[in-house]
């Protein structure tokens, strides 16, 4: 874990410590147990699904018709987890650990690669 996601992380931790400035301590932990046991939508045993876990409906169809630069914009809506479930379905192997313009780019090279093969595969001879 980078030093600046610890920041973020304690800085969202001293939003909730600010809400509760003028509390007893275990006042403010009994409080948080109880807001969090009345919200339980989700058991804490029981994992929560990621977005890794689910099967995107993605237009790979249409994707191979398209140019490298429309590619790259339309992937740009998704996030990291959903690209590397793209790749996954294009078994192309991506990791969680590359940035998402790693990702994108490596999927609008798969489909550059496709397309330039077939266009090489199209070409007229000369006889």
């Amino acid at each position: 874990m980078k030093v600046q996601k610890v920041i973020e992380q304690l800085e969202k931790t001293l939003d909730i410590l600010r809400c509760y400035e003028h509390w007893k301590f275990e006042d403010m932990l009994d409080d948080i147990k109880e807001k969090v046991s009345n919200e339980k939508k989700i058991p804490l045993k029981e994992a929560r699904k990621t977005s890794l876990d689910k099967k995107l409906d993605v237009p790979i169809n249409e994707m191979e018709k398209m140019s490298r630069d429309e590619l790259t914009v339309s992937l740009n809506k998704y996030k990291k987890a959903e690209l590397v479930e793209i790749g996954n379905q294009l078994e192309l192997k991506l990791a969680m650990s590359n940035n998402k313009p790693i990702l994108i780019e490596s999927i609008a090279n798969h489909f550059s690669y496709l397309q330039l093969n077939e266009k090489m595969a199209n070409r007229k001879r000369l006889d």
